[in-house]
């Protein structure tokens, strides 16, 4: 499994940049920097974590999520809550199925879903926050699925989203966690794809 990790550099609120591998921001998963950014943009507007520069040099480390307490309130929950979601476009559909095949031989967990949707799976509520962030390297109910199998059921209409959520972990430490989903229909049946995941330290304003 590949690992990814990605910088935020704020510019006022935030700019993308690629990074290498750093404590306080981190994204896992099989896809690369540059995937993951053109995942963003399948959204409309793009997804964007919003992670600010909290001082010091502008550097991984000095990347967080900063939240109000009603903001806080809203996304520290059990449940992680879709940030955005969509169905494929052409483009869209085009360009996962090629970034899947271009990672071919690896494997990502799955979730059996009753929907063909943008719907957390009951596993993922309520995890602390290093358990969540290692989900990515996890079996789901379905198993860990090759994703050259994935790529086969990639199609315009397609299902894409990202859900977020703060969690702690053991030492109570706030996360601000974000995953990139994909939910198709494989071998009959209904399964929800984890693509990456990534998470930032939180700070409460």
């Amino acid at each position: 499994m590949k690992a990814k990790r990605i910088l935020l550099v704020a510019a006022c609120a935030s700019l993308l940049a690629i990074g290498k591998s750093y404590a306080g921001f981190t994204c896992g998963g099989p896809l690369t920097d540059s995937q993951v950014e053109g995942f963003k943009t399948f959204f409309d507007p793009d997804f964007n974590p919003s992670l600010t520069h909290t001082g010091g040099a502008i550097a991984p480390e000095n990347m967080s999520k900063v939240l109000s307490a009603a903001a806080l309130k809203k996304i520290e929950v059990a449940e992680p809550v879709v940030a955005a979601s969509t169905k494929l476009n052409d483009a869209g559909a085009k360009n996962l199925q090629g970034w899947l095949n271009a990672n071919a031989g690896e494997s990502i967990p799955g979730w059996f879903s009753t929907t063909l949707g943008i719907v957390a799976p009951a596993a993922w509520m309520g995890l602390a926050a290093d358990v969540a962030i290692q989900l990515i390297n996890s079996s789901g109910d379905a198993g860990r699925i090759k994703l050259a199998n994935i790529a086969g059921t990639v199609s315009k209409g397609g299902f894409v989203g990202v859900l977020h959520r703060v969690a702690k972990d053991a030492q109570g430490k706030r996360f601000y966690i974000w995953n990139y989903a994909y939910t198709a229909e494989l071998n009959g049946q209904k399964i929800t794809f984890l693509l990456a995941v990534c998470s930032a330290d939180v700070v409460v304003k």
